[in-house]
């Protein structure tokens, strides 16, 4: 998976932002740079996470920005990856939460969503690969993961 985004230039490295709203946007930046997501996806991302609180935190520090809502606006099934130095703190609806690691995923149809998350999950379901997420700082430190 991480080889394929380095390789389609989906990815990117930060040292913090001053809210996460601006963090969300830039995490979804090369999807919508290569025409794979309208920017009305990313509205819908933020206009979720202001409504249910930040639900894309799944584990402590790592967030997988995505919405259900909005298909139309997924022009094609996508994943990127971002490291934050810095962590973005949600602070939404009283539900604090924080991430240093955004996996933004888009998908075309909802089984391909269930199977994006599911496929996550078991990546996610490592605590030793989600450390060595947690220290990339680049590219290569994300292929050696």
């Amino acid at each position: 998976m991480f080889k394929d985004l380095v390789e389609l230039k989906r990815t990117g490295y930060y040292d913090s932002f001053n809210d996460w709203k601006t963090a969300i946007e830039a995490s979804c930046k090369p999807l919508i740079d290569q025409n794979c997501i309208e920017h009305e996806y990313v509205d819908s991302i933020i206009s979720c996470i202001e409504e249910y609180g930040p639900y894309i935190v799944l584990l402590p520090k790592i967030a997988v920005p995505h919405s259900s809502s909005k298909k139309d606006s997924v022009k094609q099934t996508c994943i990127s990856f971002m490291k934050v130095e810095e962590p973005v703190v949600f602070d939404v609806n009283g539900d604090r939460k924080e991430a240093n690691v955004f996996i933004t995923i888009a998908a075309a149809d909802n089984e391909m969503h269930m199977s994006l998350i599911a496929e996550l999950a078991d990546l996610l379901n490592d605590p030793e690969r989600v450390e060595k997420l947690l220290s990339v700082k680049n590219d290569e430190d994300l292929l050696k993961v």
